[in-house]
């Protein structure tokens, strides 16, 4: 994309790759100010003399958690998830420390939101939403929702201490990458045996190796809001793409770094 202004004309022009949405967004953060207009042809003029005023947002999350980045997504047609519209990604944006987000308000029937956060030793939390509004309070699953009592690779033993996520996962390795085994559960099954069911499945590319140096790397606990373990995969992998957003409400993610 690229941009100059004609003083003379009081013209700003716009060159970019269009998406393909029947809408076109402009936001100017220093003057926080946007623009949303229906666009059908390729070369559009618009008119920039009325814009409205844009909202900026500081999410509210503990204090020790810092933020990677924040993505936006806008659906201007109620119930119609392939026509939408790019309205913020973080990395795009160079006024860090005045807002975590800026958006439009209006004219927008449903927000996709997705957010990383990190914090100091080496854990990932995401929060992601397709509601009819921004959330600033962004709640999370942390350390204080599950507790890992054994690790090892003949017993995998989680307590959850709040709500059931929807699934787990644990990443086992080898050597660092050399051997990559993740194993999803459901949240039913606490313990698990991963040397004995990695060895029952007569693996050819794991011939050879020492199951006993499978090391736990992480473990992946998500929840999404009113979906079951099973409806949560037949969802990922069978629904048709076009369904998936529309079904996926709220969910949260935290990686917890285990070596």
């Amino acid at each position: 994309m690229f941009s100059s202004y004609r003083r003379y004309a009081n013209e700003l022009e716009v060159n970019y790759e269009k998406h393909p949405s029947n809408y076109t967004y402009l936001v100017i953060p220093s003057r926080n100010l946007y623009k949303i207009v229906e666009t059908q042809a390729g070369n559009a003029t618009i008119d920039l003399a009325q814009m409205e005023p844009a909202t900026r947002v500081n999410f509210k999350v503990p204090a020790h958690l810092k933020l990677s980045w924040v993505n936006l997504f806008g659906f201007p047609i109620a119930n119609d998830y392939a026509n939408k519209l790019w309205l913020y990604f973080s990395h795009n944006f160079r006024l860090e420390g005045e807002y975590d987000l800026i958006y439009p308000k209006n004219h927008i029937a449903k927000f996709e939101l997705s957010t990383d956060w990190f914090d100091a030793a080496g854990n990932f939390y995401e929060y992601n939403s397709l509601a009819d509004s921004i959330p600033t309070h962004l709640p999370f699953i942390d350390d204080s929702h599950v507790r890992v009592t054994s690790q090892t690779v003949e017993n995998l033993q989680v307590d959850f201490l709040k709500s059931l996520p929807t699934y787990y996962a644990s990443t086992w390795v080898i050597n660092r990458d050399e051997v990559v085994w993740r194993v999803y559960f459901p949240p039913s099954k606490t313990s698990f045996n991963t040397k004995e069911f990695v060895s029952s499945l007569g693996s050819t590319l794991l011939k050879g190796k020492n199951l006993s140096d499978l090391k736990l790397t992480k473990l992946v606990f998500e929840k999404v809001d009113d979906l079951s373990h099973q409806t949560f995969f037949d969802n990922q992998f069978m629904e048709p793409a076009a369904n998936k957003e529309n079904k996926m409400r709220v969910f949260n993610k935290f990686t917890k770094k285990m070596d």
